[in-house]
């Protein structure tokens, strides 16, 4: 939804897709860490851990990326690296759910 609606121009309603995914991940890696404070297995530890770091460092990036986009359309560029940084938020969604999985 986010990256759909990043061209609608509406500001208030990227505003909220970008809320909504921040309180997502939040949600996910806060699940994901006590989850990961249980375990003994290190290396799920670890990945959790430095999944959830990734995650965090990304979010003020899409949001400020996915506002440039809304008022500026028209910036290939902008457009690019927000697909690519929503895409690569997506991705490490899935290892933290896939984390809670195993």
């Amino acid at each position: 939804p986010l990256f759909r609606s990043r061209l609608s121009g509406d500001r208030s309603h990227v505003e909220a897709q970008c809320l909504a995914a921040t309180l997502l991940g939040g949600n996910l890696i806060g699940l994901a860490e006590k989850a990961a404070n249980s375990s003994t297995n290190r290396e799920k530890i670890r990945l959790v851990h430095v999944t959830a770091a990734e995650i965090e460092k990304l979010v003020p990036q899409i949001t400020e990326l996915a506002m440039a986009v809304c008022d500026n359309p028209g910036n290939k560029a902008a457009v690019k690296q927000l697909n690519v940084l929503a895409h690569s938020w997506a991705d490490k969604i899935q290892v933290l759910a896939g984390a809670l999985d195993s």
